[in-house]
């Protein structure tokens, strides 16, 4: 079968520059097709997108439908080829099908009208039948009674992918496979292989490098499969689930959440998925701010939702650190998106996350230790069919191969090098390390097919550059179906970092004839900058607005359209409408609107009657003038609006009001949000109660607190200040018991000179007020040890803090050159000024370190 593959990240580029490349191209040359007469352009069979997505379905059906007859494969390969019918015109497009088989087999013919999306089974029932036919497979045949052992059944499968991580999908993806290998008529696996794919597709977010074409294609297969197997009836759980997981993956919205309220009717315990794909869908995070716990997948789309519409750095805040370190589906969803330092010290863990996965999925699918130094040969291998040969050329089944593996783990490993790369060398004190850090990934990744495209992203000078854009050209020419929509827009139309370099024509519209694929809305980040979905050099909107129904909450969609139509004479309000379906929960939205000339009376407009819209309004604020930020916060809470994100929101607006020595305010929005039924109220309402010093009362708040969510950390740390408050000992029982908990590996007892090596985690100081300058510090200062105690986050800081009950505590912390000693008081409890510093997978040895020193 043809190789499948892909590529970079997607928050590298910055508004100015988006509007660089949208002029790129109107100045674009025209795009000529090549002539029949010359030679293919492309170095594949298929020279454009649609006959690559066709073509790659036709050939896993044919191999599919030969292996259940003859429990075999062909040893020379099945070759589906696929011809756009050219006089049916765009309303009716349809394809001539040719499937060839070796030997002595006869090829078999058949036309597919695209009258449904692409990737939707339907479309391929003339093929289905005419492979049934040629192959004796009966339809319609009643679902197997001897379901293989070891196989999970739909709802174990349902519930086992809720907690959605490398190991648990390799896991089921062995036992679907094998029971498919026994029997593989069995339509209700092949519906479970589907399901498998899609949460496959949930967990790609590699930014410029990402794509789903290759898991949509295969789970198109499986589902046409089992379509054919038994029409008369209708869909399985795992079906049911995997079709609305399909059209999530396509990005066809309002489908989504049509097959949401469907399945909320047939499949009530379906409960978390249907959340899941609603926020995916819509961007609404609001109503998974209300469940405790989340599952991992609902988590993936808060995470999802959250970045996405709010933008890392404010939804940051909705993720404890903690928490956050070891996620490593939320870190990439954060990453792919621009983000401040602030964030960036919890992102930096991603390299060494992703080297974590990909050992633990090696150990299982290839049954071999990893090792990293033989990195670019692991990931060198080709997606294979749904069926293919062993070594000892016996046919197995893979519903997801090694080779789909090393192309998922090869774009999030060329995401996360370069914004990690440019995070270190932004950090004080780590230039010269980040140069260690990257020519370490760079030796381990040479040979790799997408390695040399990291470039594009970390090119320092116009030779490199131009280099990257040359190899990143010719892999368009020799594997364009391995190439995201997006990163053929880095490849094409540069950012203007570096003079305009333009070799060759680059064939973008060539390849993307149908763009986005037919009846679909899918990957419209890359694709809106397209000139074949802007309506080329007119820049006209007409296909754009078609897309926007299919997808109206997709805000690249929107933005695309009102930019476009802000050139032609529109009014704000017809360009508003475009972005109405995020107003309620997205301050990217409403950065979109103050970009297309919402003066302030225009944005009352908008929020007139829709009292939650104040939230991202003043989220949004925030940045230009805290007081007017929190006025807008306030508001809405006063009018009840939405007691989720208000909850979520209380805490900054009661430190604020205690900042501005408004207590009074502060204690009243506490009050309102211990109310609210959700993690982020108890929690404002107890931080209030430390900062107050009502400590007492926060320890009865926080014992209700670890009751409800089984955390007891902070549990800690309020005995521990109760105690430093009223040198009363009666709580120091219960604190001992929950110490585990805070110090897993037990409190280490330090002093400076134990430190001599530049820090990789502790607790950094993000902002500096007239709290922090008491305590002695400042900006970017990294606090290792309070008390005499190492402390690796914030929580064990805030534990730590109340050890010494004199006044004054001793802190330990790298300055950014060296470590010193200060005395001064705990830090203020009124205020948020720390964030967790963790830099572990830099560099340990630098020339430029400083040996400790006292002051």
């Amino acid at each position: 079968m043809v190789g499948r593959i892909v590529l970079p990240p997607r928050g590298f580029v910055s508004r100015l520059t988006l509007c660089f490349i949208l002029s790129l191209f109107c100045a674009e040359p025209p795009v000529r097709a090549a002539d029949e007469a010359e030679e293919p352009y492309f170095q594949t069979h298929f020279q454009d997108e649609c006959q690559f997505i066709i073509e790659t379905i036709s050939t896993d059906l044919a191999e599919m439908f030969y292996f259940a007859k003859n429990h075999s494969l062909p040893l020379q390969r099945i070759v589906a080829e696929a011809e756009e019918v050219t006089d049916a015109g765009l309303e009716n497009l349809s394809y001539r099908l040719v499937v060839k088989f070796p030997g002595k087999e006869t090829s078999i013919r058949s036309e597919l009208s695209i009258d449904q999306p692409i990737w939707d089974p339907r479309v391929y029932d003339p093929l289905i039948n005419a492979l049934a036919d040629k192959f004796g497979i009966k339809k319609n045949i009643p679902a197997e009674t001897n379901r293989p052992s070891g196989s999970p059944n739909s709802t174990k499968l349902v519930e086992a992918l809720l907690e959605l991580n490398g190991t648990n999908i390799e896991i089921l993806n062995q036992q679907i496979s094998e029971a498919l290998t026994r029997i593989f008529l069995d339509r209700d696996l092949h519906e479970q292989a589907a399901l498998l794919l899609g949460a496959f597709g949930l967990r790609e977010a590699s930014g410029h490098f990402t794509d789903t074409r290759l898991a949509l294609c295969r789970m198109t297969a499986h589902l046409a499969f089992a379509r054919g197997l038994d029409r008369a009836s209708p869909a399985g759980m795992a079906g049911r689930l995997a079709d609305a997981l399909l059209y999530t993956l396509m990005n066809n919205q309002r489908d989504v959440l049509q097959r949401c309220d469907d399945l909320a009717k047939s499949d009530p315990q379906l409960a978390p998925w249907i959340r899941a794909l609603r926020t995916l869908a819509t961007g609404d995070y609001r109503t998974l701010r209300q469940i405790a716990p989340l599952s991992h997948l609902e988590r993936i789309a808060f995470s999802s939702a959250g970045a996405t519409l709010n933008g890392p750095n404010l939804h940051f805040r909705d993720l404890s650190s903690w928490e956050f370190q070891s996620d490593l589906d939320a870190i990439r969803l954060f990453a792919e998106h621009h983000y401040s330092g602030i964030t960036g010290y919890v992102l930096f863990q991603q390299m060494n996350l992703e080297l974590k996965e990909i050992a633990e999925v090696v150990q299982l699918a290839r049954k071999e230790k990893f090792d990293e130094r033989n990195l670019a040969s692991l990931l060198k291998a080709d997606p294979e069919g749904c069926v293919s040969l062993s070594s000892q050329t016996q046919a197995v089944v893979r519903v997801i191969g090694w080779g789909h593996w090393s192309l998922y783990f090869q774009r999030h490993l060329c995401n996360a090098v370069p914004h990690s790369y440019q995070f270190l060398r932004s950090q004080p004190g780590f230039r010269k390390d980040a140069a260690e850090w990257i020519a370490r990934y760079r030796a381990l990744f040479k040979g790799l097919m997408f390695a040399p495209l990291i470039e594009l992203f970390l090119a320092e000078d116009e030779a490199s550059y131009q280099k990257a854009i040359d190899d990143g050209i010719a892999l368009t020419v020799a594997v364009p179906h391995l190439i995201s929509p997006e990163l053929w827009v880095e490849i094409s139309h540069q950012s203007g970092a570096f003079p305009l370099y333009h070799p060759v024509n680059d064939h973008i519209s060539e390849w993307h004839k149908h763009d986005p694929p037919p009846g679909t809305a899918h990957a419209m980040r890359g694709r809106s900058l397209h000139l074949s979905v802007r309506g080329g050099r007119k820049n006209s909107t007409e296909r754009l607005e078609e897309l926007h129904q299919m997808a109206p909450y997709d805000r690249y969609i929107s933005t695309t359209i009102m930019r476009i139509k802000s050139r032609t004479g529109a009014t704000f309000h017809e360009l508003s409408t475009f972005l109405d379906p995020l107003l309620d929960y997205s301050a990217t939205a409403w950065n979109g609107a103050f970009g297309f000339g919402a003066s302030f009376t225009r944005l009352e407009n908008l929020i007139k009657d829709r009292p939650a819209r104040y939230y991202p309004v003043g989220q949004l604020l925030f940045g230009m003038s805290e007081d007017m930020g929190f006025n807008y916060i306030q508001k809405a809470i006063d009018k009840n609006a939405d007691p989720a994100t208000g909850a979520y929101l209380s805490q900054s607006l009661i430190y604020y009001y205690l900042r501005k020595n408004m207590t009074n305010k502060a204690e009243q929005v506490a009050n309102w949000a211990a109310k609210v039924p959700s993690e982020p109220g108890p929690r404002a309402q107890i931080r209030f109660l430390r900062a107050v010093g009502r400590v007492q009362e926060a320890i009865e708040a926080r014992r209700s607190f670890e009751d409800r969510y089984a955390d007891s950390r902070s549990l800690a740390a309020a005995f521990i200040h109760y105690r430093y408050k009223t040198h009363d000992h009666r709580h120091d029982a219960a604190m001992e018991k929950r110490l585990g908990d805070l110090f897993p590996a037990g409190i280490e007892k330090v002093t400076l000179t134990n430190f001599t090596e530049r820090p990789l985690d502790g607790t950094v100081v993000v902002s500096e007020n007239e709290f922090t300058q008491e305590a002695g510090l400042k900006r970017d200062d990294v606090v290792v040890a309070v008390c005499g105690v190492r402390v690796h986050d914030w929580y064990q800081y805030d534990y730590a803090r109340y050890l010494d009950e004199n006044p004054e505590t001793t802190l330990i912390l790298w300055d950014g050159g060296r470590y010193v000693a200060r005395k001064g008081k705990p830090a203020a409890e009124g205020v948020i000024s720390f964030n967790n510093y963790n830099m572990s997978g830099a560099p340990l040895r630098a020339a430029s370190r400083k040996k400790a020193a006292t002051h």
